[in-house]
C-alpha cells in the first residue's frame, strides 16, 4: 500500500495490539507541506534561542523526518505531538545562543516524507534569516587629515561602529590628563584647530542595546614654522650686527693706531 500523499488514499497505522485503516485527509505526491520555522522575529545577542521546525505527519506510522542546516552548532530535540485538532506534527526544536556572527544567517530545515515502506521520499524545505540584534561594536574615532594640524586649519573628527539596530547617537569627548570633558553630539565633529585643541579625543556609539567608546586619538597641533622661526632670526640678526659693529670698532682701532704711529714717526 502506497503511504504517500493521495487525497484518496489511507494511512496504515500500526499499533502493538491490532492493525487498523485511519481515514486521514492527505495531501497530493507532489506537494508535501513546508516546515513552519519559528519564532520569525528578532533576537537579542547572548540571549538562548529556541528555533522550532515543524512539520505535518499525516501518516504518524511514517512521519518525517527533520533535518537542520544551519552552522548554529547548539542541541537538537525531535518530537511527535498531536494538535488540539487531533492532527500529528513533528517538531525538531534547535537551541543556542545568539551571536553577533549569526545575523543574517540563513537557517534551513528540511523535512523528509517517506511515501512508501522502503520506497520513495519527498523532501521540503523551510528557511528563515536571523535578525540578531547586539550593541555597537568596532567602534572608532578617524580624523582627516591626519596628524599634526596647523593653527587654524580645519580637521574633521569621524566615529565608525557596527551596531544593530543602528546607532541612534554618537557622542565626543576629550580627555585631558584624565579629566574627561564631552565636546559634542554627532558622527563628525568639525575644528578649527588651534593649540588648546590638541590632546586626546574619543567617540561613543549608543543604541537601545548598549554602547561602546572607542580608543582615543590624538589630535597634534603644529605650530605655524614662520612664527616658530622667528625668535631664531631676530636672535641670528642681533648676533650679526654685533658681529659687524664689532669688526668695524676693531677696523676703526686698528686705523686709528697706524695713523698715530705714522704721525709718531715723523715729528
Amino acid at each position: 500500500m502506497s503511504l504517500g500523499f493521495t487525497q484518496a488514499s489511507f494511512c496504515l497505522v500500526i499499533d502493538s495490539l491490532a492493525l487498523s485503516l485511519s481515514h486521514i485527509p492527505l495531501l497530493p505526491p507532489d506537494t508535501p507541506p513546508k516546515p513552519q520555522l519559528t519564532p520569525i522575529g528578532s533576537i537579542t545577542e547572548g540571549e538562548l534561542v529556541r528555533l522550532s521546525c515543524s512539520a505535518s505527519a499525516p501518516c504518524p506510522t511514517f512521519p518525517p523526518s527533520l533535518t537542520w542546516t544551519s552552522g548554529l552548532g547548539g542541541s537538537v530535540e525531535s518530537q511527535l505531538q498531536e494538535g488540539i485538532d487531533g492532527l500529528m506534527t513533528m517538531t525538531s526544536t534547535l537551541t543556542f545562543t545568539a551571536s553577533l556572527l549569526h545575523h543574517g544567517l540563513m537557517v534551513k530545515c528540511s523535512a523528509r516524507y517517506t511515501l512508501q515502506p522502503g520506497g520513495t521520499t519527498k523532501t521540503t524545505l523551510g528557511n528563515l534569516t536571523l535578525n540578531v540584534l547586539y550593541a555597537p561594536k568596532n567602534t572608532v574615532a578617524l580624523s582627516s587629515p591626519s596628524g599634526p594640524v596647523p593653527d587654524g586649519r580645519a580637521v574633521t573628527l569621524t566615529c565608525q561602529s557596527d551596531a544593530n539596530p543602528p546607532v541612534e547617537r554618537y557622542s565626543w569627548y576629550k580627555d585631558i590628563s584624565g579629566q574627561v570633558t564631552w565636546k559634542a553630539n554627532g558622527q563628525t565633529l568639525v575644528l578649527l584647530v588651534s593649540k588648546a585643541d590638541s590632546g586626546l579625543y574619543f567617540c561613543e556609539a549608543h543604541n537601545e542595546k548598549g554602547s561602546q567608546r572607542s580608543k582615543v586619538m590624538p589630535l597634534e597641533f603644529k605650530s605655524d614654522q614662520c612664527s616658530v622661526m622667528v625668535p631664531y632670526i631676530i636672535c641670528g640678526v642681533m648676533v650679526l650686527l654685533y658681529v659687524l659693529t664689532v669688526t668695524v670698532d676693531v677696523y676703526k682701532y686698528k686705523s686709528l693706531s697706524r695713523r698715530l704711529k705714522v704721525r709718531g714717526t715723523f715729528s
